[in-house]
């Protein structure tokens, strides 16, 4: 991990070069209402993400259903901290919507790292990140924090860019291939993602960081979300 300022721009950086796990959390009613059943129904399914934003819609999360029957088993066991836990959880998944790792392209940086208030390069959740893998250049954001053991994860959507054999298992890439350049505090307001609007403002950052080397590609995320019937 390297800690790098622009002699120019006095832009900075966290540039770090690993391989990439991946991670397959996140749910969000509005934007995909419906989720398979082995997912909802998942006591191991994490429908959250450190990167969250006031729900806009009415459509419930659906990771609820799944969660109410936790809940439900819970009580019948008498297991008051559990009953705790997914009462929380249910009520955060009411009032906000989350990154999709499936759809949305980000990583994710150690719990540890995003804890740093003291360092100017440490990275933030919402921070702008440019993943390099090959001659593409990838714009995502960091989107979640991970456990401190490990660094070099990334959603499903990021991880079938670099190789469209990953799965929630299998990972797209070993040994020390990818590249992961964080611009600190370039966080904005958090809300629903806009692919375009991560593109420009990456392009801007690494422009103050010398631009793009030759023969490289700014990757143009398309948006893959299910398309939501209107009910009449």
């Amino acid at each position: 991990m390297l800690e790098l300022e622009h002699s120019q721009s006095k832009r900075k950086v966290f540039l770090f070069q690993t391989d990439m796990d991946v991670v397959s959390d996140g749910s969000d009613g509005d934007r995909v209402p419906r989720m398979p059943d082995k997912i909802v129904n998942s006591a191991n399914y994490q429908p959250f993400t450190s990167y969250g934003w006031k729900k806009t819609g009415k459509v419930e999360n659906p990771m609820i259903t799944g969660w109410n029957k936790m809940l439900a088993e819970a009580k019948a066991k008498g297991n008051s901290s559990e009953v705790k836990r997914l009462s929380a959880g249910i009520a955060d998944l009411r009032r906000r919507s989350f990154l999709i790792a499936e759809y949305d392209p980000f990583v994710v940086i150690p719990v540890f790292i995003l804890q740093d208030r003291e360092s100017a390069w440490a990275p933030n959740v919402g921070d702008y990140v440019a993943v390099i893998h090959g001659k593409k250049v990838y714009p995502a954001i960091v989107g979640d924090g991970g456990p401190n053991f490990k660094i070099g994860e990334a959603s499903l959507r990021m991880a079938k860019a670099l190789n469209p054999k990953s799965t929630p298992y299998t990972a797209p890439v070993s040994g020390l291939g990818v590249t992961y350049i964080v611009f600190p505090r370039t966080s904005g307001t958090w809300k629903a993602p806009d692919y375009s609007s991560w593109k420009t403002e990456c392009a801007k950052l690494i422009d103050e960081i010398g631009g793009l080397g030759e023969g490289y590609e700014l990757h143009e995320w398309s948006n893959t979300l299910p398309k939501i019937s209107k009910e009449k």
